[in-house]
């Protein structure tokens, strides 16, 4: 059997050799080519078989064309049996080519002619392709069949190989099922003899598939150690079919244990391998736990983006749950308050799960719609499929438990009739152990006659033993049936409540209509009553508000004499009398020229509600430049405006930084022996506030307030106070302006920090 499968594998390298040069055309004409040459058959058929497999790893659909002679040539029967075998299991491989029937036909075919020319190979493969077949049919029982039909032939051709891919199938069987041990043991079983072949390509999926049964019994410790396993693998052996599985599912891992930095890390580099390798099996899991790490994060935009992305895979698959993944999409949706596309998704998923009848999630399908209703503010058609939810669900438990009991009755059955052969079988040989015990009796041999009575008591006891399997399966029978008239119960209960709900529904349909009358008349008269509110509420609010202009007006003109107060001016002019006794007459001019255009500046902006940030400035700076002048240059002041902010288009209100500047020069700098320093730093917070901070380097306010209690000359300015209340109108009452006094180390001020929050408004 070796020497066969050898000879066969040169012989199909040898084929794919010729069908490499054939294939080098163009594959029409090389279609043309194979089915126009003088072949054989059979050997048509290889070349075709090799075309198909290439093409479609190309996902090529002239794989169809090329599959349609090989069904046409198939019905010919060719009387090579193993090449036929070798032919279906090929063609079999075309999931995306070939409809369920005509697959189900091929893999068929391959078993028969594998089976009838023992080719061992072909009947593993082709037991392992029935098992996966079965699996995305959901029919595992029968699946399970197979996949242990080709872990037996593969054990006795004595292929290590082929036993781990059978294992894996296996494994794959009861993973469906949810047999969590049988799942651990086979894929323990099949990981030890791919470690000690060096399998290193088949190593990588069973670590993938071992970390995940460990993860359904939340070993997480165990899982982390297979998921590593597997990328330490196919990154140091370059296993590139499995570096998007073996990432994705490390992202998997992180997602699971809430860490979404670590979780977006692999999971990307998952997505990133996908469209490098072009390898997109494990696309949707990877999609779906992107979009639900980025909706965890909130970042609402490229969570949708994912999950219209793994829907769009999902649909281009045909994927059997789909509808769970319309159901889980919608449910995003409705938390993020987006009811109107959730209810669209949820039609999507209820009309999915009925068509695939996936009966597991049907009822919490329609439950999620009335849940939606619900966020939507419906609560009557909330309840309505709340209501339907419970009915769907008792169905469905009908419908199980029908299945179940006619399983059980279908087993009892048969248990039965294998009971009656089985006693009748126990009788004659009790009888005949009876005569032997007598002729040993009469023999003498008290030895053999109580062998035989040893016997005749263990098969009586057989006899026992069965009876009481019969009556468990009897009382489990009488079980499934007590629960299913139960549930027809409820079922009945649920239909009466239904149909009194209706009834209940007309008469308050009924009654709202005479309703509606009455809450028109009661409508009227509110609205006149409302009218006549309305119009003296608009009164008392007009006259709120020119209340308010006039504290605005008053507030302004506040602003405008603290600005222009006798102290600064007198001042000023003296400033201005020195150069002048001083015969320093450019330095006067320049002062006077100073003086002159910021009292015409602040004269000007006073008239406005807001002036643009640049023509605030500029009035600042022109005083800033005149305390200079007078203070011989005892300070020095810096000015930072970040670059994004338009100073032309972002208005403020006028006069309502300089009374900062001025006590900061007045209070914090005029005291101090050494040169001051005072910045203005103004930078954007959001669309519609900046930040102001005003900084200087000065005595300290509980220093400037000790000199001031012992000036004699107390000059009191009302330029901060009516400023703050300003900005505390301005930015409606709200709490955004503070001033820090500065310490160094050693608790000795340093100076004073002001922090303003100005709400603006574009020019």
């Amino acid at each position: 059997m070796k020497f066969q499968s050898k000879s066969i594998v040169f012989l199909l390298s040898f084929l794919l050799i010729i069908t490499s040069k054939v294939m080098s055309q163009n594959w029409d004409d090389s279609l043309k080519v194979i089915m126009q040459s003088n072949f054989s058959d059979s050997l048509k058929l290889q070349k075709l078989g090799f075309a198909i497999n290439l093409l479609s790893n190309q996902n090529n659909p002239i794989a169809n064309d090329f599959l349609s002679k090989q069904i046409e040539l198939s019905s010919k029967k060719p009387s090579n049996e193993f090449l036929t075998a070798v032919y279906y299991s090929k063609s079999s491989l075309i999931y995306n080519s070939a409809k369920q029937a005509d697959l189900f036909s091929m893999i068929d075919s391959c078993l028969y002619f594998a089976n009838k020319s023992k080719y061992y190979i072909y009947l593993i493969r082709g037991n392992r392709l029935k098992s996966n077949f079965l699996i995305s049919s959901h029919d595992y029982q029968s699946a399970l069949e197979f996949s242990n039909n080709a872990y037996n032939y593969s054990k006795e051709l004595e292929d290590q190989r082929e036993i781990v891919k059978s294992l894996a199938t296996l494994t794959q069987v009861h993973e469906s099922l949810g047999n969590k041990k049988e799942l651990i043991e086979l894929t323990s079983e099949a990981i030890a003899i791919a470690e000690k072949n060096n399998y290193y390509d088949l190593l990588p999926n069973l670590y993938i598939k071992i970390g995940s049964a460990y993860f359904i019994l939340k070993n997480y410790s165990q899982v982390a150690n297979y998921y590593f396993k597997a990328k330490d693998l196919v990154e140091e052996k370059n296993v590139v079919n499995f570096v998007p599985k073996t990432y994705g599912a490390i992202g998997g891992y992180y997602v699971q244990m809430q860490n979404y930095d670590s979780a977006l890390f692999y999971l990307e580099k998952a997505d990133s391998a996908m469209n490098q390798y072009k390898n997109y099996l494990s696309a949707y899991s990877i999609y779906t736990n992107i979009a639900d790490v980025y909706g965890k994060l909130n970042r609402r935009k490229e969570a949708k983006i994912y999950f219209e992305k793994s829907i769009a895979i999902a649909e281009k698959e045909k994927m059997f749950f789909v509808g769970r993944i319309y159901l889980n999409y919608a449910n995003y949706l409705n938390e993020q308050k987006e009811d109107s596309l959730a209810l669209i998704f949820v039609d999507k998923a209820i009309e999915y799960i009925k068509l695939k009848n996936d009966k597991e999630v049907l009822a919490s399908a329609i439950r999620d719609k009335g849940l939606i209703y619900s966020s939507m503010g419906k609560f009557e058609k909330s309840i309505e499929y709340y209501r339907e939810s419970f009915y769907v669900n008792d169905s469905i438990n009908q419908i199980i438990n029908q299945e179940n009991l006619n399983e059980l009755l279908a087993k009892y059955e048969d248990s039965k009739k294998e009971a009656a052969i089985s006693k009748l079988n126990s009788q004659k040989q009790i009888q005949q152990l009876i005569l032997e015990k007598q002729k040993a009796i009469i023999a003498g041999n008290q030895i053999e006659a109580k062998k035989k009575q040893s016997e005749i008591d263990l098969l009586n006891k057989q006899q026992e033993i069965q009876e009481l399997l019969l009556a468990q399966q009897k009382e489990a029978i009488e079980l499934e049936v007590m629960k299913s008239e139960t549930i027809t119960r409820k079922l009945k209960i649920t239909e009466q409540e239904k149909q009194i709900n209706e009834a209940t529904l007309k008469q308050q349909i009924l009654t709202k209509r005479l309703m509606l009358v009455g809450i028109f008349i009661l409508l009227s008269f509110l609205g006149l009553g409302f009218n006549i509110y309305r119009i003296n509420t608009k009164r008392k609010n007009d006259q709120e508000k020119f209340n308010l202009q006039n504290q605005l007006s008053e507030l302004k003109l506040e602003a405008l004499r603290s600005q222009m107060n006798p102290h600064f001016i007198f001042n000023a002019l003296n400033s201005i009398n020195r150069y002048i006794l001083r015969s320093d007459r450019e330095t006067a001019s320049e002062y006077l020229v100073k003086f002159s255009k910021l009292m015409r500046l602040i004269l000007e902006n006073s008239k406005l509600i807001t002036i643009p940030l640049k023509d605030e400035l500029e009035a600042l700076m022109l005083y800033v430049d005149m305390e200079l002048l007078r203070f011989d240059n005892k300070f020095e002041f810096k000015l930072d405006i970040e670059n994004s902010i338009e100073k032309e288009s972002v208005n403020i209100p006028p006069l309502v930084l300089q009374p900062f500047i001025e006590n900061a020069i007045w209070h914090g700098l005029n005291n101090k022996e050494d040169k001051g320093i005072i910045s203005l730093c103004v930078k954007p917070k959001d669309k519609d506030t900046l930040i102001v901070i005003i900084e200087d380097n000065g005595i300290g306010r509980q220093k400037a307030n000790e000199l001031k209690m012992s000036d004699t000359q107390t000059n009191k300015s009302f330029g901060m106070q009516i400023t703050s209340e300003r900005i505390k109108a301005l930015n409606k009452d709200k709490k955004n302006f503070k001033i820090i006094d500065l310490y160094d180390e050693n608790n000795n001020a340093i100076g004073t920090r002001v922090e303003i929050e100005l709400t603006t408004k574009a020019a």
